[in-house]
């Protein structure tokens, strides 16, 4: 049937909930939700639950904050833009755009978002109870983080194109999506760590763009300031990202629009400008594309 199947010990039509009453299904759901929330929600775009998954994404304003909470799943953060800092069991780390990380049950967690700007992330959570022993004890042994792919965007891309669970037909290719993301996490973490010796020339590059998306020529000097030809970055970029580094850029200054449409009254146009778009209908169909809502769609769906 599906390839995927061999990961999975439970995830079968038999074993879901037919068995449930529907009110009690609701209160599962319910509950699942409620784990997931934090205070200072700017926007929810989506967001999708079974009984053993959960995918959404959502916009922290500054000074944000989610838990403290016990990881009751496998989940993984898919940090957009924006940062905040993330306590697990007393140990403190950073999370920054561009990056994907992987929590683990039974972990105490507390994540603190930066109080300069707002942070937009995404996630996937799923059950330990459907997992097969073998994903298990890899995820257990994956690295905290690895590089956010074209991969992991173009399923959350399918993720978010589902508006609702109208059978289980839906809900079974959800929980497929989901493990894909987990999937797609091992593959390119294995990657990464063959490919190690690039990931602070690739730093070096990301760093130069966050600070000089706007400028025409960014792409062209962000290979001198990693000293580097532009095939090598290109090359490196791939490796270690997974996409090239003009898309990167191009993402970048997307989500960078996104958030000034959030967060300021500045007019379509004038964002489009500032964000390194040469006119408003290339950056119209850039943020369509990656957010599945127009710019003007985003800005009234905020403001109602």
């Amino acid at each position: 049937m599906f390839l995927a199947t061999k990961y999975i010990s439970h995830i079968t039509i038999s074993h879901f909930s037919f068995a449930l009453a529907f009110a009690e299904r609701r209160l599962v759901l319910e509950a699942m939700k409620n784990a997931y929330h934090g205070s200072d929600v700017e926007c929810e775009d989506r967001h999708l639950q079974t009984e053993n998954a959960v995918i959404g994404r959502v916009l922290y304003k500054p000074g944000g904050s989610c838990g403290p909470r016990t990881q009751k799943d496998f989940q993984l953060v898919f940090m957009h833009s924006g940062n905040c800092k993330l306590n697990v069991d007393g140990d403190t780390r950073n999370l920054e755009a561009g990056y994907t990380y992987l929590l683990r049950p039974h972990k105490k967690e507390e994540f603190a978002f930066s109080k300069r700007r707002g942070a937009r992330h995404s996630w996937c959570a799923i059950s330990p109870n459907v997992l097969s022993k073998n994903l298990v004890e890899q995820l257990d042994k994956a690295p905290d983080m690895t590089t956010y792919s074209e991969t992991m965007d173009r399923i959350l891309a399918l993720v978010f194109d589902i508006d609702l669970i109208t059978n289980d037909y839906v809900r079974d290719f959800v929980e497929l999506l989901a493990l894909s993301l987990f999937l797609e996490y091992l593959n390119v973490s294995t990657s990464t760590a063959k490919s190690s010796v690039s990931v602070p020339l690739v730093n070096k590059a990301i760093s130069y763009m966050e600070q000089h998306f706007p400028e025409e020529d960014c792409l062209e000097k962000c290979h001198e300031h990693a000293g580097v030809s532009r095939n090598t970055l290109i090359k490196k970029f791939r490796d270690v990202v997974k996409i090239t580094p003009d898309k990167y850029l191009w993402r970048l200054r997307t989500e960078k629009g996104v958030a000034m449409l959030l967060h300021t009254g500045l007019g379509v146009s004038d964002i489009a400008f500032r964000c390194g778009f040469k006119n408003p209908f290339h950056f119209s169909r850039k943020v369509t594309k990656q957010q599945g809502m127009s710019p003007r769609q985003i800005r009234q769906k905020e403001w109602d």
